[in-house]
């Protein structure tokens, strides 16, 4: 392999990466960033401050972070710690626990169903894991860490607020770095003794009061945490639902919606108002997982209302993350053992239906082409336009392509969503000239690489052989959270345009300020 060759494997394996979502298990990705940083640490850097900018994946941002702060060249290094400074305190600790090495436990559903206090439940098997870098803490981070910590104690409603729901994050910096820590701090965090007058406090009140109107007005007052509250509170009345709603952000909403409903949140006709107005304003946040929403959707028996505004939901934050404006065809193959691809291509497919601006041809194959129409943009349409496609016989992907030609249909991308095992004819490449000639275009071709208990790189091979150029990812990982990241991918012309705006995002940071205390300093993070 050559040298221009491995470093432009790095780069799409580097990409490849954003389509993963490990679950805390960031072993599957440490090396892959630990190579790219080491190959070429300034894109590396600028690669950070990207993602920074357009992720959604909390693991590659602790990896990233992870990596700049421990980096042998100072400028990462101060990279690293500006983008530490931009993260909730639970990231924090998890970005310590990641430099020193750490224990996680991983969570994996058995197929199985259980009967846990009178309902069936999904059967969960737990494993830990040692994961992270195994590294001494650099002495400036460990000052840096220092200095937040020191920032947040001299404000007691400010320290309150952060331990009210993560004091444990809290405890876990100061124990792992060995931070002196004040009296207050010691009682709050280590002895659970809250002072008279704290947020802490209030748990106490809100547990012992009869009133809840007086519940209501503590957690407006003070912010309580849904998550938090409904631990506290036996009985939750439409006022304290009115005062939690009214808390929470529109992530947490989506994210408890069943919780919600099961406390009869939608059978009241203020709070039900209340949640579609939160509803509403997730379309609008830069905070909201798109397929979180979707998630959601199969959490609990949601009304039609409710339903269609997750909907929304998920189109808006799909085209937040970038416009296709090319007419664009997606191959889906449905050959034998291809489950996989086809969940794979019902997502892909109302992904880029929400954010094209042009046409879009859906394509499921097998030895036959069957065309897939939605009635509508929204996930669930795909999913109705999906639901009588099954994986059966072998793989023509020619055979999709020749559809195009034979129904007249002019593409300038064409997505494969594939094993790559391709074993009848027509073969694709064959095909491929033709459709060249009929419409005087070279569409992109993007592979989308489906592994299958097997490892075929047919499709791929056939296409070097005749010449034919084309972009490669592969996502891994058993759930789609990771997925909206390919809209970003697949809304520039090639990934050369896409390395070209991730060198263009800049980072330019100053540590410290003599007028300022050092973390607020947060230095300045241009990101353009």
């Amino acid at each position: 392999m050559s040298e221009q060759t491995q470093e432009r494997d790095l780069r799409v394996n580097m990409l490849n990466s954003f389509l993963s979502c490990p679950h805390r298990d960031t072993e599957k990705l440490k090396d892959i960033h630990l190579e790219m940083s080491k190959a070429d640490p300034l894109f590396y850097a600028h690669l950070a401050a990207w993602y920074f900018k357009n992720g959604d994946i909390r693991d590659h941002k602790e990896i990233f972070t992870g990596i700049l702060i421990t980096d042998e060249y100072l400028e990462n290094r101060e990279v690293g710690l500006a983008l530490f400074r931009k993260l909730p305190v639970f990231l924090k600790r998890r970005i310590v626990g990641f430099i020193k090495g750490k224990k996680i436990k991983l969570r994996k559903k058995t197929g199985k169903k259980i009967t846990r206090n009178k309902k069936r439940v999904d059967e969960i098997t737990i494993k830990e894991k040692n994961v992270g870098l195994f590294k001494n803490l650099p002495t400036a981070f460990k000052k840096d860490v220092k200095a937040y910590l020191n920032y947040i104690e001299k404000d007691p409603d400010l320290f309150d607020s952060i331990a009210l729901k993560n004091a444990n994050d809290l405890k876990g910096l100061y124990a792992s770095l060995k931070i002196p820590h004040s009296t207050r701090t010691n009682d709050i965090l280590f002895k659970r003794k809250y002072p008279e007058g704290s947020k802490l406090n209030l748990f106490k009140e809100i547990t012992e009061t009869k009133n809840p109107a007086k519940v209501a007005r503590l957690i407006v007052e003070n912010k309580i945490p849904y998550t938090v509250a409904v631990g506290l509170i036996e009985k939750m009345t439409p006022s304290i639902l009115v005062a939690l709603i009214n808390s929470m952000t529109s992530q947490e909403l989506i994210n408890n919606i069943a919780s919600l409903k099961e406390k009869g949140a939608m059978d009241n006709p203020d709070t039900k108002e209340l949640i579609n107005q939160k509803l509403e304003m997730a379309k609008k946040s830069k905070k909201i997982s798109a397929l979180k929403s979707k998630q959601a959707k199969k959490t609990g028996r949601l009304d039609e209302e409710t339903t269609k505004k997750l909907d929304e939901i998920v189109d808006t934050q799909i085209k937040s993350k970038g416009t296709i404006k090319i007419p664009t065809a997606v191959l889906v193959d449905k050959s034998g053992s291809m489950e996989r691809a086809i969940e794979i291509g019902k997502n892909v497919s109302a992904l880029i239906s929400g954010a094209t601006e042009s046409t879009l041809d859906v394509i499921a194959f097998d030895t036959m082409a069957h065309r897939v129409q939605a009635n509508g943009t929204s996930m669930s349409a795909w999913e109705k336009a999906f639901a009588p496609i099954r994986s059966y016989g072998g793989t023509s992907i020619g055979v999709a392509l020749d559809s195009l030609i034979r129904r007249n249909v002019y593409v300038e991308q064409i997505i494969v969503i594939t094993d790559e095992e391709e074993n009848n004819h027509p073969y694709f490449h064959d095909v491929f000239p033709k459709y060249v000639k009929k419409f005087n275009i070279i569409p992109n071709i993007v592979i989308i690489h489906i592994e299958n208990y097997y490892s075929s790189r047919t499709f791929s091979t056939f296409l070097k052989r005749n010449k034919i150029p084309f972009d490669y990812y592969q996502p891994t990982g058993e759930d789609y959270y990771a997925l909206p990241g390919l809209i970003q991918l697949l809304s520039k012309k090639s990934k050369l345009d896409l390395l070209y705006e991730i060198m263009d995002t800049l980072s330019l940071i100053h540590i410290s300020e003599p007028t300022r205390p050092l973390y607020i300093s947060y230095a300045v993070f241009c990101l353009k």
